[in-house]
């Protein structure tokens, strides 16, 4: 069992589902036991040459299936993991997919401590970007994962990773020690750069009308490194290099997203106000064995969970399979009576929990009637 003051480095890599084999065959060289994979998709932006050979183009949406995967490594070695995992995968490439790193804190060993540094080969590895944050929005209405993805690209924040969820607070409850079928969520998840994180979700906020009842949460996340990808755009290009080959061979080049910063200042004038000092509160359990912890997180003073189904895949004699992750967002002053009923409910020799992991958040946002 980790202390709460032991952090290890989750990595995060969405890439396409045809790729699959290269990052499965990648992994246990590099000495990862195991790994989740969650289904996802992509959404760009697809240009088409009129019918009848008119000049110009036309544009639409353009959905692609991504497979997204997550391991723990000990921070000695994240680094060097990250990097052979973007060098195999070519994710230095516009299109090929995004990789990204955090620190978490955890209560369960999900770190691989037999991952060692892997050698060096002498070549030139991709340059990983730093000063980035991951923003997450959960949707509560079908198809407005597409609104925010579309808006995403009008912004040119990056590609827009949508994946599926469920939904679970008190109101769901039933009974003493049961939830009922949650309702369905969109999850949107943008790798952006930090410095225009703040921006970037006032932005979605008021154009995504999420400071609107009933319409969904949002919250940015620390990044240590990674790389984005900035492939808005597909179909026919009318230059030698594309706008996303430009800004890749930029942001390799000052190792940074610092030199595209967009929004300077904020607008003061907001009628929403960015809650910060909140904490992610992730567990990992294998299937209908989560209700126990649900409940007791909910009695604890969390409001609402988010649930999404993955896949255990392992590379050693360890049992796989379908697993269940619940993600709890919650203030930070209450996050220790929170963790501290998860922690009783795993000493049940009974208890399925694979992952208890913890994440600062830098601010969140959700709907507050006024007279809360």
């Amino acid at each position: 069992m980790y202390d709460i003051s032991t952090p290890i480095h989750r990595i995060t890599c969405a890439i396409r589902r045809d790729r699959h084999h290269n990052i499965t065959k990648l992994l246990p060289e590099l000495g990862i036991k195991s790994v989740l994979i969650e289904s996802g998709r992509t959404v760009r932006r697809r240009r088409h040459a009129r019918l009848f050979g008119l000049p110009g183009y036309t544009e639409r949406l353009d959905n692609s299936p991504v497979d997204l995967y997550q391991f723990s490594v000990a921070p000695a070695v994240s680094e060097s993991v990250i990097r052979r995992l973007a060098d195999a995968l070519h994710l230095n490439r516009p299109g090929r997919g995004t990789v990204y790193l955090q620190e978490c804190k955890a209560f369960r060993d999900t770190a691989d401590e037999n991952v060692t540094d892997p050698a060096d080969t002498g070549q030139r590895l991709p340059g990983l970007l730093q000063n980035l944050s991951v923003i997450t929005c959960i949707m509560s209405m079908n198809g407005s994962a597409e609104e925010l993805a579309k808006l995403a690209l009008e912004i040119g924040t990056g590609v827009p990773i949508v994946s599926l969820g469920q939904g679970a607070g008190l109101r769901e409850r039933l009974g003493l020690l049961r939830i009922t079928v949650p309702a369905e969520k969109e999850v949107v998840r943008l790798l952006v750069p930090a410095l225009d994180a703040e921006g970037l979700m006032r932005t979605l906020i008021a154009k995504g009308h999420l400071n609107r009842p009933g319409k969904g949460f949002i919250y940015c996340s620390p990044v240590l490194c990674g790389l984005l990808d900035t492939a808005l755009l597909v179909g026919p290009q009318q230059h030698a290099a594309t706008m996303e080959q430009v800004v890749a061979a930029i942001d390799e080049l000052e190792k940074n997203t610092a030199w595209r910063r967009r929004f300077h200042e904020l607008d003061p004038d907001t009628k929403f106000h960015l809650q910060p000092q909140h904490d992610e509160i992730m567990i990992i359990c294998r299937e209908e064995a989560a209700g126990q912890y649900v409940e007791a997180a909910l009695q604890a003073g969390a409001t609402a969970a988010t649930n999404s189904h993955l896949q255990r895949v392992t590379f050693d004699k360890t049992t796989g399979g379908a697993r269940e992750r619940y993600t709890f967002v919650v203030h930070r002053s209450i996050t220790t009576q929170v963790l501290d009923a998860l922690r009783q409910i795993h000493d049940d020799p009974e208890a399925q929990l694979d992952c208890l992991e913890v994440q600062p958040i830098n601010f969140a946002f959700a709907y507050r009637a006024k007279s809360q």
